[in-house]
């Protein structure tokens, strides 16, 4: 997640990362901090903070953001999410995460649902390691989906499991 500016940003001194306040729909507002870019424009959430916020804008429709920079200077941006499912999807199937918050228990429902239509996910234990990516490649292969590894929406539906439920 990347929010950049047109404008020069000075981070504080010895800090690389700004000051974010964030609004999803009528949410309360959040306040975090996000590492700098190295073009000095703008900050950014990497790795897996970037996921479960991904995932918490997946069914909003309006996000606000507000950057602080090290002089105090606000640079303020507001978008419309429609068709940011879309997207999302998108971005976690290359980059092959769930858009789903699955906990153990639900890793270890689909590892079991794998070995039992065949494909060598390895003893249910409820990780997402290499043996269950495998094993749903497969599977995802087989059923002509996307070929991500991740345990995403329509794979899941394609194994008999709602998401959500």
């Amino acid at each position: 997640m990347v929010f950049v500016q047109d404008d020069f940003l000075m981070s504080a001194i010895r800090r690389d990362s700004f000051d974010i306040t964030y609004r999803i729909d009528s949410n309360p507002a959040q306040s975090t901090r996000w590492n700098e870019l190295t073009n000095n424009k703008g900050a950014g959430l990497f790795g897996s903070g970037s996921e479960g916020f991904l995932r918490g804008l997946y069914d909003a429709e309006s996000f606000f953001i507000r950057l602080t920079d090290g002089n105090g200077r606000r640079y303020d941006a507001e978008f419309d999410l429609a068709g940011i499912e879309e997207a999302i999807e998108a971005v976690a199937g290359a980059c092959g995460w769930s858009t789903l918050d699955l906990s153990p228990d639900d890793y270890r429902a689909i590892q079991t649902l794998l070995n039992a239509g065949g494909f060598n996910a390895g003893t249910p234990d409820g990780v997402w390691g290499n043996g269950s990516r495998n094993a749903m490649r497969a599977f995802q292969k087989q059923s002509g989906l996307p070929i991500t590894g991740a345990a995403d929406r329509a794979t899941l539906e394609a194994l008999g499991v709602q998401p959500g439920e």
